[in-house]
C-alpha cells in the first residue's frame, strides 16, 4: 500500500503526526470562536458526553494527518501520480473539513446557517462527522493511498 510506504519515511510520518495533532487542537479553537475563547472548556465538556463523536473526531484528525502526508509526498516525489486526482483529493479533504467535524456542534458550515437551522442539525452531528471521515478516506483513496505500490 502506497500510504504505508510513505509513512515508513520518517519525514512523512512526522508530518502526518504533526498534522493530526494540529487538526485535533485547531478545530476546538476554531469552533469556540463563535462563542468566545473563554468557552473552550465548555467545548471539551460537551464533547466528553458523546463517546461516538470523540471516536469520530480522533478518526478525522488521524485521517487528516495521513492525507497531508500523502498529499505532500505525491506533490513532491510521486512520478506516476495523476495530478487530477490530487486536486480531487484536496477538494474532498476540504469538503470533509467544511461539512462538519465538530463533536459538539455541526461544524464550520454552521457559521453560515441561521441559528435555528444550526440547532436543529446538531442532533445529527455524528452523521455529519461520519460523512467528513468518509470524505477524508475517499481523498486518500483518490490519491492512491490504498493502491499497491
Amino acid at each position: 500500500m502506497r500510504l504505508s510506504a510513505v509513512l515508513r519515511q520518517k519525514k512523512y510520518l512526522a508530518l502526518a503526526i504533526a498534522a493530526a495533532i494540529i487538526m485535533a487542537l485547531f478545530l476546538p479553537f476554531l469552533q469556540s470562536l463563535r462563542q468566545g475563547i473563554g468557552n473552550l472548556d465548555l467545548w471539551f465538556l460537551t464533547v466528553a458526553q458523546y463517546p461516538l463523536n470523540i471516536a469520530l473526531y480522533i478518526a478525522f484528525s488521524i485521517a487528516f494527518g495521513l492525507f497531508i502526508a500523502l498529499y505532500s509526498y505525491n506533490r513532491r516525489l510521486c512520478i506516476d501520480c495523476d495530478k487530477k486526482k490530487l486536486g480531487t483529493g484536496a477538494l474532498g479533504a476540504f469538503a470533509g473539513f467544511f461539512i462538519g467535524v465538530c463533536p459538539a456542534c455541526l461544524g464550520i458550515a454552521a457559521i453560515f446557517l441561521p441559528l435555528s437551522a444550526s440547532i436543529a442539525l446538531t442532533q445529527y452531528s455524528a452523521v455529519f462527522m461520519l460523512i467528513a471521515v468518509a470524505l477524508m478516506l475517499f481523498s486518500i483513496y483518490r490519491m492512491g493511498g490504498f493502491r499497491q505500490k
